[in-house]
């Protein structure tokens, strides 16, 4: 069983050591090549960014590589701080727990393709739907689509199950059907009043906690995700099917 993650739009310097070993370095490479050819406006066109989160953004693509910002890198894990990250809270699990994501987790990334929880990231700031970033309107999609279906036949080993709590806007870059019948997406739903609705927040969190979830309880056969019971959340039979189980509160 292996699991999709997605990444975070805000991260932060946390000390603690980690694996330099880039997937994908010759791809990073190139992408942030790019990127440092954007100045603070067009970042604010591009990114619909404020002048100030321009100017921040421009900063940290302007020092990302440099032997001087080494000191803000961190194993992703515990770089990304959204409300998946908040949920998972990988500064409190516990060393097997982590040993546990290391050899599951797979993070996709718009810049650095897949990342294992302590490999090594820089702060940065690309999305898999950034449009004008590449020449001749090619996408991020399209640009990652070959190498990453390539890595993940590699990764998996046979009939390996692939529990996918990564977001739309990045598990769709996998699209080899050979490995989209292996998926399994679970998803988080809300009773209002009746009615069953998906808010982006509380999904986001539902996720953290069921990787966090897994690793605590050492979770080896998908049917036991089933089980997962935290923030009130309970498996729906009635409404998931083969490969999409939800899971309603």
């Amino acid at each position: 069983m292996v699991f999709l993650f997605s990444p975070a739009k805000q991260m932060r310097a946390y000390h603690l050591q980690s694996s330099l070993n880039l997937k994908f370095k010759k791809e990073s490479f190139f992408l942030m090549k790019e990127l440092k050819k954007w100045s603070v406006e067009k970042i604010m066109t591009q990114m619909k960014l404020s002048v100030q989160k321009a100017e921040e953004t421009h900063q940290i693509i302007s020092a990302w590589g440099k032997q001087s910002n080494k000191i803000n890198g961190a194993p992703a894990i515990f770089s990304y701080i959204g409300e998946a990250y908040k949920s998972l809270d990988a500064a409190n699990l516990q060393q097997h727990e982590l040993q546990y994501l290391q050899e599951r987790l797979i993070i996709l990334s718009a810049l650095y393709g897949a990342l294992n929880p302590m490999d090594g990231v820089q702060p940065y700031r690309l999305e898999m739907a950034q449009s004008g970033l590449l020449t001749k309107g090619t996408s991020l999609y399209s640009f990652w689509k070959k190498p990453l279906n390539v890595y993940m036949h590699k990764y998996l080993k046979s009939n390996q199950k692939i529990v996918n709590l990564a977001s739309s806007e990045y598990s769709n870059v996998i699209v080899d059907s050979s490995l989209n019948e292996r998926m399994i997406t679970p998803s988080f739903l809300e009773n209002k009043n009746g009615q069953l609705k998906t808010i982006s927040v509380f999904s986001k969190q539902g996720r953290g906690a069921m990787l966090k979830w897994c690793a605590q309880q050492q979770i080896h056969e998908t049917e036991e995700i089933k089980k997962f019971d935290l923030l009130g959340y309970r498996f729906n039979a009635e409404i998931s099917s083969d490969t999409s189980w939800c899971f309603t509160r």
